[in-house]
């Protein structure tokens, strides 16, 4: 059995180091050859009330349990490809260059070319080389350690008059839907939460959306870039 590697981790959105701990156990899965054991010990900072994994696993062992876990899958989860395409388009305006931070979901990333769209993707923390009018996260910051830095990094990789298009689980529909649990999912998100990460970041252009999601408990966050 192979244990994901971890580390200590704080609250990565107010910085406290205060968490009550409110689930403590493990999920073990095979991939391929592969027995893995995930520690899901989840706990509220006391400070700000963000909900996150600590001992969390690291961004390296997360990306390479994809990379493995690409090599045997032979199905991937349903996203709804035609609320996200119907959703870029309302928001796009004449923004044309469009980059898929994560695994990337083909289908999405075809429908959107045949519109005219110019695209890539790559694994979460690769960029293109290029700033880029739309960069797309689709359940991605949920699996990352450092949403705060990560927020900022994708923020920095847009041009100017740019957007951040952003899906991620909805913490308050949990109690509908249990998929959020996943060992995977090591940041937590609501909507207030997400009001205060963006005070924190000094970003005041967003907004949160409930309609056009590609998983019924998700919800999709809006980030222009205003500096010209």
């Amino acid at each position: 059995m192979i244990t994901i590697e971890t580390q200590p981790r704080r609250c990565d959105v107010c910085g406290a180091d205060d968490m009550e701990v409110l689930r403590n156990e493990h999920q073990d899965l095979i991939v391929g050859d592969a027995y893995l054991r995930f520690p899901m010990r989840d706990g509220i900072c006391r400070r700000c009330g963000f909900i996150y994994r600590n001992p969390s696993p690291t961004n390296q062992a997360l990306l390479a349990y994809y990379s493995a876990r690409s090599r045997y899958e032979t199905t991937t989860a349903p996203y709804a490809t035609d609320r996200r395409l119907h959703h870029l388009l309302k928001v796009a305006g004449d923004r044309r260059c469009l980059h898929e931070v994560g695994r990337g979901h083909p289908a999405f990333l075809d429908a959107a070319q045949q519109h005219g769209f110019i695209v890539s993707s790559d694994w979460a923390h690769a960029m293109p080389s290029e700033p880029v009018d739309i960069l797309v996260a689709c359940h991605v910051l949920d699996h990352v350690a450092d949403p705060r830095s990560t927020l900022a990094y994708w923020h920095d990789q847009l041009m100017p008059n740019g957007m951040l298009i952003i899906e991620i689980p909805n913490l308050c529909l949990y109690p509908l839907d249990p998929s959020g649990l996943l060992f995977e999912h090591v940041s937590h998100f609501t909507p207030n939460l997400l009001c205060y990460l963006f005070s924190v970041l000094n970003l005041s252009d967003w907004k949160c959306e409930f309609s056009d999601v590609s998983r019924h408990f998700g919800m999709t966050i809006i980030v222009h870039n205003r500096h010209f």
